[in-house]
């Protein structure tokens, strides 16, 4: 939610805002995301950061970038696992219908 309010705070009824936004602000708004994810010095900031003005977290994402050095790379501890479908019915058969309750 706060991504969204971010955006209707920066673009407001400009639509050269609006693609600026999309195009180069969103990028930077994640990377600095993982990059306050990663510090856990900042895990009692969660609550804040969703509440902060847009030009707030600009400030914040300025202090964080200072802490770390531009070599520094930001670890997620999400993980993926590649299963292979051949078919739409096997598709069906691991994640449709009774698992998805999808009815296509």
């Amino acid at each position: 939610m706060a991504i969204i309010r971010w955006f209707i705070e920066y673009s407001g009824t400009s639509k050269e805002k609006y693609q600026e936004f999309i195009e180069r602000k969103l990028d930077g708004i994640i990377a600095a995301l993982l990059k306050i994810r990663a510090d856990k010095s900042y895990d009692v900031m969660a609550e804040q950061i969703k509440k902060m003005k847009f030009s707030e977290f600009e400030k914040l994402v300025d202090e964080v970038s200072k802490k770390t050095s531009s070599n520094a790379t930001v670890k997620s501890d999400a993980t993926f696992k590649v299963v292979p479908i051949y078919s739409y019915q096997d598709l069906h058969k691991r994640y449709g219908g009774s698992k998805t309750g999808y009815k296509g």
